[in-house]
């Protein structure tokens, strides 16, 4: 929901699809509206960077060590390892903190203090905080992190070379599923 709140493609009206784009990314802790629309829209989908290194998903696969020249045996094994590694939960959690707290606008920012502070207050006070950190949170950081890394491999033909024949668009086609 949020990918096409970016793109413009879930209400026909900017404000709502702005204002349910920061609800769902407050709420599972993700970028914020403006973050993600840059990275995705400016870098992500331009004509210069899109599926190269210098597309903000494609380095960080990169950064994981999904290259080309990998088997797909060693690629599987790569895969297994990254969503059972430590280290890639703590970069990529870092990462999610960070453009929540620290990296979004003011307003974007408060909406994460108030929603995780209602979520712990409440948890707390009603007594539910192991439920709550099993039901909510587990998957809310890890789980999604997972089906994260999967998403972005699967979603495109990365670091491929477009060729002298083809248009942009054509290229973005032929690399996309």
């Amino acid at each position: 929901i949020h990918h096409y709140a970016i793109h413009g493609c879930l209400y026909q009206s900017s404000i709502l699809n702005r204002l349910v784009a920061d609800i769902i990314s407050t709420i599972i802790l993700t970028q914020d509206f403006k973050g993600y629309h840059v990275d995705h829209l400016k870098y992500h989908h331009s004509v210069r960077d899109f599926a190269k290194l210098t597309d903000p998903d494609a380095a960080f696969l990169a950064y994981l060590g999904f290259l080309p020249g990998k088997s797909k045996a060693e690629l599987w094994k790569l895969l297994v390892c990254t969503v059972i590694s430590p280290h890639y939960h703590y970069v990529f959690l870092m990462a999610r903190i960070r453009a929540n707290f620290l990296n979004a606008p003011a307003y974007r920012r408060l909406m994460s203090y108030i929603w995780w502070s209602l979520v712990l207050i409440l948890s707390i006070k009603q007594g539910v905080l192991t439920e709550i950190f099993i039901a909510y949170v587990i998957p809310v950081l890890f789980l999604y992190q997972i089906s994260a890394v999967i998403q972005f491999l699967s979603e495109h033909l990365w670091f491929a070379e477009k060729r002298k024949d083809e248009t942009h668009k054509q290229f973005h086609l032929r690399c996309s599923w």
